[in-house]
């Protein structure tokens, strides 16, 4: 008896057969629809395909967009500030170029105009120095032609002159309550000279080997610097009309003096290039 036979003549074996024919059969109706006839069937494959198209074509995009999606990203940004900028850069035009808008204010030049209050003519030579006193109300000026000479600050008067040197001054300096001055001269002496009487006092203060050109007082008005074309910087007690210290500072002529505020250090430059 053969297979073929066999399978035939067993009712059990047909049975199970056809029952997994069904279960296939069931399996692939519930995945796919059914159709009532082939032309149903081939209506249908068309718009099927279509969509696995279209499917396709919107994964592709997607793919394409996430693949270089931060270059998109970047590209959008980019546009939406350009767009914004531009819209920011065109409103503030309009908002300049509107009729209503205040225009800005236009700067012109000062022009000073300095006129002189008055001038102050009584020296015979050339004025070499001139100083306020510290409370403005004098006016000293020293000259080539040997004086000192002293000037009311608010009306310009001349008040009185000082003679005593034998040469010209050059250099001229205030004590800090304004009733002192104290001057230098080519005749190589300092001379201090009370203000109110115009007369110098007793004895010049002597010790540099060449013109006198610059003075200061300390702030305590108790001390004086002065400098020298011999090179030197002194430095000088008031109370005793001596000299206290002398520093050889510099290699050229000393041009100018001065006291820090509180009288410890003493500044000085020269025409060799130090200070």
């Amino acid at each position: 008896m053969s297979d073929f036979d066999s399978a035939a003549s067993t009712p059990a074996n047909t049975g199970h057969r056809s029952s997994k024919r069904r279960r296939v059969y069931d399996d692939s109706e519930a995945s796919t629809p059914r159709y009532s006839s082939p032309d149903e069937l081939a209506d249908h494959k068309p718009n099927r395909s279509s969509k696995l198209k279209t499917r396709q074509d919107l994964g592709g995009r997607r793919r394409s967009h996430s693949s270089d999606g931060s270059v998109d990203e970047l590209d959008h940004t980019y546009h939406g500030r350009n767009r914004s900028r531009s819209s920011s850069i065109d409103s503030h035009r309009s908002s300049h170029s509107s009729p209503g808008a205040p225009s800005p204010p236009v700067y012109k030049p000062l022009k000073l105009n300095y006129k002189p209050k008055f001038i102050l003519k009584g020296h015979r030579k050339g004025v070499a120095q001139v100083r306020f006193s510290p409370d403005g109300r004098w006016i000293a000026s020293c000259s080539a032609d040997s004086t000192i000479k002293i000037w009311d600050a608010a009306t310009g008067k001349h008040m009185r002159t000082l003679e005593g040197h034998l040469a010209g001054v050059s250099t001229i300096a205030w004590s800090p309550d304004s009733n002192t001055i104290a001057s230098g001269s080519d005749d190589k002496t300092i001379r201090l000279w009370h203000r109110a009487t115009g007369k110098p006092y007793p004895a010049p203060l002597l010790g540099h080997h060449n013109y006198v050109y610059s003075l200061a007082f300390s702030p305590k008005g108790n001390m004086l610097v002065s400098g020298s074309y011999d090179e030197a910087v002194f430095l000088w007690d008031l109370r005793a009309r001596r000299l206290m210290r002398s520093l050889p500072a510099h290699s050229d002529p000393v041009g100018g003096v001065d006291f820090i505020r509180d009288g410890t250090l003493v500044c000085s430059c020269s025409t060799d290039g130090l200070t």
